[in-house]
């Protein structure tokens, strides 16, 4: 009769240990169990283990005068709908926003698949040799592709992938001038 009471005890305690591992003063905290556990501000980090790695939002720097799915190309705009824009990732290595309109193209390129967290992405001609996103644009009669610049994104909790973009220069192919000067914002949903 004392051994089932004593069993009884014991798996109880096993019990409400799993259910309240939070709190419980039994279980010793490890930095490595991948449970937020005992004091950790944090998944395995903050309180006794190791301190969390402090994220710095990713911010565009002309945010406040972007309006969503709209790009400005010097005095012009070019309004983005889900029938002339697409986003998708044509391969592992590359995640693509195409506008296509009017005899328009306007494309933004970033390097690898989707994104899945904020990032800043450089801005060149070519992705792999000097940057890790492009930006190009076809006004039915000339192509232009940035040269510089930054491109921000940004994940919304509920997913959707913002992209945006301040000044961007935009230099005409062919003959390296005629610089248009580019700024908005896209939302892949």
């Amino acid at each position: 009769m004392k051994r089932n009471i004593l069993y009884t005890f014991i798996t109880a305690l096993l019990l409400t240990s799993c259910l309240m591992e939070q709190e419980n003063p039994l279980i010793v905290a490890t930095c490595t169990d991948g449970i937020r556990n005992q004091d950790e501000t944090d998944i395995d980090c903050g309180g006794r283990c190791q301190q969390c790695e402090v994220k710095i939002p990713v911010v565009a720097p002309c945010a406040t005068s972007l309006s969503k799915n709209i790009v400005s190309l010097d005095n012009s705009k070019i309004t983005f709908t889900n029938a002339t824009f697409s986003c998708s990732s044509y391969s592992s290595e590359k995640f693509l926003i195409a506008y296509y309109a009017n005899y328009k193209e306007f494309k933004i390129e970033l390097e690898g698949s989707i994104p899945d967290e904020d990032k800043i992405y450089s801005i060149g001609q070519y992705i792999d040799y000097d940057s890790d996103a492009t930006v190009k644009y076809y006004d039915g009669w000339t192509y232009y592709v940035a040269t510089t610049g930054e491109l921000y994104v940004t994940i919304a909790e509920n997913g959707d992938v913002n992209i945006e973009f301040c000044s961007v220069g935009l230099r005409e192919n062919a003959f390296g001038y005629d610089d248009i000067i580019t700024s908005g914002r896209v939302v892949c949903e």
